[in-house]
This record gives C-alpha cells, sequence and structure tokens, in this order.
C-alpha cells in the first residue's frame, strides 16, 4: 500500500509539472512574438518554409504561347516576331 501510494504521488507530481510546463508555454507563445515565431515555423508547421520556396519557384515560372514565327528571350527581355 505504501508503495502504490508513492508511486501514484510521484505520477501526480509528474503531470502536474507537465501541465504547468503547458501553461508556461502557452503563455509564452501569447506574449512573446519570438516564441510565437519559433513555435509556428518549427513545431505547428515545420513544412512552411518548404511550401512557400515551392511557390516561389512556381511563381517565378511563366506560360507565354506563342506564335510559330515568333521567339522570346527572358533574360533581354525582347520578343521577336518574323513576318
Amino acid at each position: 500500500m505504501n508503495t502504490l501510494k508513492i508511486i501514484l504521488s510521484s505520477l501526480s507530481g509528474l503531470v502536474g509539472i507537465g501541465i504547468a510546463l503547458c501553461l508556461l508555454w502557452t503563455l509564452l507563445y501569447l506574449c512573446v512574438p519570438a516564441v510565437k515565431d519559433w513555435t509556428d515555423n518549427n513545431v505547428l508547421h515545420p513544412n512552411k518554409q518548404a511550401i512557400v520556396q515551392q511557390d516561389e519557384d512556381n511563381r517565378n515560372q511563366i506560360e507565354v504561347e506563342v506564335a510559330p514565327n515568333a521567339s522570346i528571350n527572358f533574360a533581354t527581355r525582347l520578343i521577336k516576331v518574323e513576318i
């Protein structure tokens, strides 16, 4: 009986510490912008940077329909049309 009491009190102490840490992290998350940014980027949305990079890569791709007698040089931004 005494052993069970020790085990249960240790377990309740660990649960209490866990709850206290969660409350502390929540307070920091709501009050400190650096903690919020770190939590958002690394815990809640770890792949967000990859998604943003993929969106930027897709944004740089331009689909252009070109007539058979026209050519576009994107480096110099010239459009040549042969008549």
